[in-house]
């Protein structure tokens, strides 16, 4: 396994076990997917056009409104006005990108 491929396996699993229930609710859990696992790839760390799509795709849904201030800005505007079946489908969507690629 190639270290490119090691790291993307790292952060993704990162983010899905961010999404696992602790008590906290789902939107901040998915705001600790992004700041401590999906944050850390870029579309050039996924080896095909799929990945690299579905990626920048979770990605854009997390940040669409507000501004990054202070690398989180975008996030938690968006969590606070995205619905809980918005949410829902994120986090669906990130434990399938992370099994994906074999990171859980």
């Amino acid at each position: 396994m190639t270290s490119g491929l090691r790291r993307l396996r790292e952060k993704l699993r990162d983010a899905a076990d961010a999404l696992e229930g602790d008590g906290r609710p789902l939107k901040e859990r998915l705001r600790s997917a992004y700041l401590y696992g999906l944050s850390g790839l870029n579309k050039e760390d996924f080896p095909d056009q799929d990945g690299r799509s579905e990626f920048e795709s979770i990605c854009q849904a997390l940040t669409a409104t507000g501004e990054m201030i202070e690398e989180a800005g975008g996030v938690s505007t968006t969590l606070f006005l995205i619905s809980d079946q918005e949410a829902d489908d994120l986090a669906r969507r990130i434990s399938a990108l992370a099994d994906r690629y074999g990171a859980r």
